[in-house]
C-alpha cells in the first residue's frame, strides 16, 4: 500500500521538522534570557558602590543596552511563542501518525483521503517551510525507515538551516 506508506513517511518528516523548529526557538529564548540575566547582573554591578566609579559613561551603559537589545529581540521575534506554535504543529502531526498507525493494514482510500485533508489543513496554517531543514529531516526518516537515496546537503546548508535556506536549489 504505497499511498499509506508515503503519507506515513511525510507525516513523520513533518513531526521531525516541527520538533527541530520547536527546539531551535526554545534554545534561542533560553539563550537570550540567560544573556539578559547576566547582562542585568553586570548592570547592577556597574552601578554598585565603587566598581564603576572611574568608568566612562558608555562602559556603564553598555550592559543595559545589551540587555535591552536582547530582550527586545526576544519580544519582537517571539522565540517562546514560536516554540509553542511549532510544538502544537508537532502534536497535530503526531495525532495524524497515530491515526495512520491505527488503520495500518486496513486503510481505505477514504481513510487516506481524510488524513491527507487533515494534513493539508494543518500545513495551511504553517509559515513557509525551510527546505534545507526539511531535507535534513527527510534524510533522517530515510535512514530510520530504510528507504533509498538521501538528499545531499552541504555543511554550510546544515549550519544555516534553522535561519534560512542557503542554496536550496542545489539540493539533490
Amino acid at each position: 500500500m504505497k499511498a499509506y506508506d508515503d503519507l506515513l513517511f511525510e507525516v513523520r518528516v513533518s513531526v521531525r521538522y516541527h520538533s527541530r523548529r520547536q527546539g531551535f526557538f526554545q534554545t534561542c529564548h533560553s539563550l537570550v534570557m540567560t544573556l539578559a540575566l547576566f547582562g542585568s547582573s553586570a548592570t547592577l554591578a556597574t552601578f554598585g558602590a565603587e566598581l564603576g566609579a572611574g568608568w566612562p559613561l558608555w562602559a556603564k551603559l553598555l550592559p543595559s543596552v545589551i540587555v535591552m537589545a536582547l530582550v527586545t529581540l526576544d519580544l519582537v521575534v517571539g522565540f517562546a511563542e514560536k516554540a509553542a506554535r511549532y510544538g502544537n504543529w508537532m502534536r497535530e502531526f503526531i495525532r495524524l501518525e497515530r491515526q495512520l498507525e491505527a488503520i495500518r493494514g486496513k486503510a481505505t482510500d477514504e481513510d487516506l483521503a481524510k488524513i491527507t485533508d487533515e494534513r493539508l489543513a494543518i500545513e495551511a496554517g504553517e509559515p513557509p517551510v525551510l527546505h534545507v531543514l526539511n531535507a535534513i529531516c527527510y534524510n533522517e526518516m530515510v535512514r530510520t525507515m530504510g528507504y533509498g537515496d538521501k538528499v545531499k546537503i552541504s555543511t554550510v546548508q546544515r549550519l544555516l538551516a534553522q535561519f534560512f535556506d542557503w542554496r536550496e536549489h542545489q539540493l539533490t
